[in-house]
């Protein structure tokens, strides 16, 4: 059995093939499946696929080319890094030749950074990153984000699995229909019992998993970087410092006092405000406020969850934890939206209650 299984279609490949060749992006929350991947690979019309393992690298200490220190832990604390790796024999068709040969360069103890995590490692070419297993890496290269879906890290699927980040996280397959016939091809060749997501993601900037919403690496650009380390009850401690300049508590109208990241506390009370000033304050329900800023792991994943930001807030929530049994008021959802901040209602495991800023367009107010 498949559940939640996430597939879209993404057009403007960069691969050499015909006009109706289309790249699909198949995804599953735990990690694609054997089965999924070999029924795909063996339906009729699918020219070629490539698998993408992930996970997440625990970063202790980072020095730059010159060996001077850049990054520093202590206290049991680490940042955690998002990590993927290609295939550089697969992936080379999905991709342009500078970046094939990039990746196809790696070999153990190696690694890439997207444009975004060098910038906030402050590190290039020669850098090196130790991590808290005590392996290393050393940077060969800095590559766009757009040529290795905002990763921080980018290794080899043989050091990814050394490190333990060997999880299939997505898969890659280049179909030869136009979009809506290769999301119904894939769509048949995965079918399941359980519901299944598939839609267009033309203009889509992010071809991984969790393409609903903001790589790790953009959030941390726009909200800041913090270490961690476990705390009691499955949460986090952030860096303190972090948590005294951004973390902010302040009343929201509908729901009371509310602490969250300071850059989307006046989003919040102006979309609300506006909601209570147009007569839809019946649209929140004050008592289903379930919280903004909670530090701790996606359930069942080893992510950061965006409330460990505060950019994320759980809405109506009554007896189901996750919202589902709650039919929200189109207002309230519509307002959000407008807002920058997308519904999880139709994620592969749907999210109702659960509110996140993805706005990469519009800058939150500081």
């Amino acid at each position: 059995m498949l559940a939640g299984v996430l597939i879209a279609a993404c057009g403007g490949s960069l691969n050499q093939g015909p006009t109706d060749l289309t790249t699909v992006l198949v995804w599953v929350p735990g990690g694609v499946p054997d089965d999924l991947t070999e029924a795909v690979s063996a339906a009729g019309g699918v020219a070629r696929t490539t698998e993408v393992l992930g996970g997440i690298l625990d970063l202790s200490s980072s020095t730059d080319a010159e060996g001077a220190p850049v990054d520093r832990t202590a206290d049991g604390r680490t940042i955690p890094l998002d990590t993927l790796a290609y295939d550089p024999a697969t992936f080379e068709a999905f991709t342009n030749a500078s970046t094939a040969q990039t990746l196809s360069a790696l070999g153990p103890g190696d690694a890439v950074l997207g444009a975004t995590s060098a910038r906030l490692r402050g590190i290039g070419v020669g850098g090196l990153l130790t991590l808290a297993s005590g392996d290393s890496l050393t940077i060969r290269a800095v590559l766009d984000d757009d040529a290795i879906a905002a990763a921080e890290v980018v290794v080899s699927p043989e050091t990814a699995r050394n490190l333990g980040v060997g999880t299939r996280r997505f898969l890659l397959a280049h179909v030869e229909r136009a979009p809506t016939e290769a999301v119904e091809l894939v769509r048949s060749t995965a079918a399941t019992d359980e519901p299944l997501r598939v839609v267009s993601t033309d203009g889509i900037p992010w071809k991984r998993h969790g393409d609903q919403v903001l790589p790790q690496a953009i959030v941390k650009d726009r909200f800041g970087e913090f270490s961690v380390r476990p705390a009691p009850n499955g949460k986090l401690s952030p860096d303190p410092g972090w948590v005294t300049a951004n973390v902010v508590t302040e009343p929201v109208p509908l729901l009371g006092s509310v602490t969250c990241h300071r850059s989307i506390i006046k989003l919040l009370q102006q979309t609300l405000g506006d909601l209570e000033s147009q007569g839809l304050g019946d649209t929140v329900n004050p008592k289903g406020f379930a919280g903004c800023y909670y530090p701790r792991s996606i359930e069942g994943l080893p992510y950061l969850s965006r409330h460990s930001w505060g950019i994320a807030l759980d809405l109506n929530i009554v007896s189901d934890d996750r919202g589902r049994d709650v039919a929200f008021a189109p207002e309230l959802v519509d307002a959000m939206a407008q807002a920058g901040f997308i519904s999880g209602a139709d994620w592969p495991l749907p999210d109702p209650a659960h509110f996140e800023y993805v706005s990469s367009s519009v800058e939150p107010p500081g």
